[in-house]
């Protein structure tokens, strides 16, 4: 049980262009480093004030000869009786909270959606982070066949002990879309926060990860 890091560039500062992010989508990003997790229980130390630990347990659901997925249970201080507490997460668009985030590898070299960790100061917010990158639908209807990207950023926030709430939760901070076609989330995710790409990535290429038409 352990968390593991990679170093990204101490100070990136991402600003969007015609060819890539939204004109409008600006990030300021500094001291990003990723969250590596192995399949099972994974102690990330120093996440929550006082330096209190949380604990993500990653695991794959299986589907038969279908596509199965990964998905992250976060589990962090409770209250009362209960000693742990499940961190969910928000939207921010009125639906209720998810209660774990889930990934869509499709056949693993085209990657629906992609879910990556890291600690990072992002527009002067400093803390961990979620980072989810969706494929949107594709003008030829074709699941991963050349279609932009929705990466969403979520910090890990103390929200207090209100009905409704878990006291925990992912907060949506920033939702861009990318100009960028891609057939695999991996890489809008990579090209955001200037991370290396999985070491199990399948895709055919770095770039947009779509096979040659």
């Amino acid at each position: 049980m352990g968390e593991i890091m990679r170093l990204a560039p101490s100070i990136l500062l991402l600003i969007a262009s015609t060819n890539s992010m939204a004109a409008e989508s600006q990030l300021n990003i500094k001291n990003t480093t990723e969250i590596i997790m192995a399949d099972g229980v994974n102690q990330i130390n120093n996440a929550i004030h006082k330096n209190e630990p949380i604990v993500i347990i990653k695991s794959w659901r299986a589907n038969g000869n279908a596509h199965g997925y990964n998905c992250w249970f976060i589990l962090g201080p409770g209250a009362g009786k209960h000693k742990n507490a499940l961190v969910t997460f928000s939207e921010n668009d009125g639906s209720s909270l998810k209660d774990y985030f889930t990934d869509n590898p499709f056949d693993g070299e085209r990657v629906l959606s992609a879910v990556r960790f890291i600690r990072a100061s992002i527009n002067h917010e400093t803390g961990i982070f979620a980072v989810r990158s969706t494929l949107n639908e594709a003008a030829s209807g074709i699941p991963a066949d050349h279609a932009t990207a929705t990466v969403s950023l979520y910090k890990l926030s103390f929200i207090g002990y209100s009905v409704g709430d878990t006291p925990y939760e992912f907060v949506l901070t920033k939702k861009l879309t990318t100009r960028d076609k891609y057939c695999n989330a991996e890489i809008p995710i990579s090209n955001l926060i200037h991370l290396n790409l999985p070491e199990n990535y399948r895709g055919p290429n770095s770039v947009d990860g779509c096979f040659p038409k």
